[in-house]
């Protein structure tokens, strides 16, 4: 994944920063498996069901949103406590991966 260097020009000088940023990756899922791949969101759609399973090797911060039965899953429990988030047509959830587990952010998604 490319990242850039953020970098701000006053007068004459311009002044480097050491943060990078990362581009945003969007995709459409319309398949019943996918494994995430560093994407900032997916939408699902078009599909009966799709099992979405959580990839922290490249994953740490993604924002789902479904508009068909979604299941989401990851090795480890996802807050600690579920196994996996069920998601009906039109509910999204934010997750964040901290130390190998995805945490809830933001969610209007079932959780089992």
């Amino acid at each position: 994944m490319e990242t850039k260097e953020l970098s701000k020009k006053i007068g004459q000088k311009v002044y480097f920063t050491n943060d990078k940023i990362t581009p945003k990756i969007k995709k459409i899922i319309s398949t019943s498996n996918y494994t995430t791949n560093g994407e900032n969101l997916l939408i699902v759609k078009d599909v009966d069901l799709c099992d979405i399973i959580l990839n922290s090797d490249n994953t740490d911060h993604i924002t789902v949103k479904a508009l068909s039965k979604t299941t989401i899953k990851h090795t480890n429990l996802i807050d600690g406590l579920y196994e996996e988030i069920t998601m009906d047509n039109g509910s999204s959830v934010e997750l964040c991966e901290v130390e190998g587990i995805f945490y809830i952010i933001s969610s209007d998604g079932k959780k089992y």
